[in-house]
């Protein structure tokens, strides 16, 4: 489908889990990503994932929560500020240029034990942003829509303010997340959107948890973000440069081919000179932005240890494994694409190191 998507996730912990989401990424390249439960603190450093920019909230004054949201560099876009208190209802938004207009995205997360705030939260944002929005996260509420086989009132209240807001829910009753006790399915995730969209969206639940209990869901819509072009400045690479070259040009240059009794037009002549033997004797960069790989740690050991997660996963929905089996494979698979991120750092460092001195020794 032509347009944009969105990739949203509970996380159960960013950076334990940031390796299977940056290959994620690069399977599916979504143009905004909505992470909640980051669990990251202050002073942690911001997961960086190359080619997508990052608006960060942790929870403050105590610990689990927290969102982040990845936008495409690509897009045009600004973070919408939310300057009054939801109580424990997080949220972080971000408002998407399109070709026409705009669409604000509403990332959310809400504890389990809070839920009973909702309905006034939900009430607040829908007069902040009345039109144009998409509500995504993990709201922690059930109701029979949704794919639960219970319902709360929490799940009651936000049912009922989807159709008084003429919104419509993408769920289409699939689980999104597997009770890490019981191997139950749950369906606490979920995707809000505007009715003028929903016909043409796409609702997909992905079934890898990435080291979470909660799976990734991808929407697609029909809607054309509108596109920033970035262009770098062309830079003289003197590493190349033919230094031999450069001083025959500029010796053949007579002095009163750029003498001038005005001292302005002078310096300007020398720094046309100058500029022209550069042009002739140093390449420049093309200005083109390089993609850098988003994953470039990732590799076959840690793709084997992720095929097997996923297939503990399922043989755990179906009971076939106990919890601590599940648990076992899940640990095994993050120790092992810890360990091949550690090896693929340490192996870059040392070429650098080995780089710079040759460097040296040339000079």
């Amino acid at each position: 489908m032509d347009g944009f998507s969105v990739l949203q996730w509970n996380a159960r912990g960013l950076r334990t889990n940031i390796g299977q989401l940056k290959q994620l990424i690069q399977e599916r390249y979504p143009s905004v990503i909505c992470v909640q439960e980051t669990w990251l603190q202050t002073h942690h450093k911001s997961p960086s994932v190359p080619g997508y920019d990052t608006i960060r909230q942790d929870r403050p004054h105590r610990q689990g929560g927290g969102l982040i949201t990845f936008i495409s560099n690509t897009i045009a876009y600004h973070k919408v500020q939310i300057n009054y208190d939801l109580g424990p209802v997080e949220v972080v938004g971000t408002q998407i240029k399109l070709n026409t207009g705009f669409i604000n995205i509403l990332n959310i997360y809400i504890p389990p034990q809070d839920t009973q705030h909702l309905q006034a939260a939900f009430a607040r944002l829908s007069q902040t942003f009345p039109t144009n929005t998409i509500y995504l996260g993990d709201f922690n509420i059930h109701h029979p829509v949704l794919g639960a086989n219970k319902k709360d009132k929490a799940g009651e209240d936000v049912i009922q303010w989807v159709d008084d807001q003429n919104l419509v829910i993408l769920n289409d009753g699939s689980p999104t997340g597997i009770d890490p006790n019981t191997g139950n399915t749950t369906a606490l995730d979920v995707t809000i959107v505007p009715h003028t969209i929903s016909a043409t969206s796409d609702w997909i639940v992905i079934q890898d948890p990435c080291g979470s209990d909660h799976l990734p869901i991808i929407s697609n819509f029909s809607l054309t973000p509108y596109m920033e072009t970035i262009t770098l400045p062309k830079s003289w690479v003197y590493a190349k440069a033919n230094w031999a070259k450069f001083a025959h040009i500029l010796s053949a240059i007579q002095v009163d081919q750029i003498a001038d009794n005005n001292i302005d037009k002078y310096l300007d002549n020398i720094n046309k000179a100058i500029f022209q033997a550069a042009e002739h004797s140093i390449p420049r960069t093309s200005g083109k932005t390089v993609t850098r790989p988003i994953n470039p740690g990732w590799t076959d050991n840690c793709t084997q240890a992720r095929k097997a997660s996923r297939k503990a996963f399922k043989e755990f929905q179906q009971g076939h494994i106990s919890k601590t089996e599940y648990n076992r494979a899940c640990k095994h698979t993050k120790h092992v694409i810890f360990q091949e991120q550690q090896t693929h750092w340490q192996n870059t460092q040392s070429t650098i190191c080995i780089a710079r001195t040759q460097a040296s020794s040339h000079t």
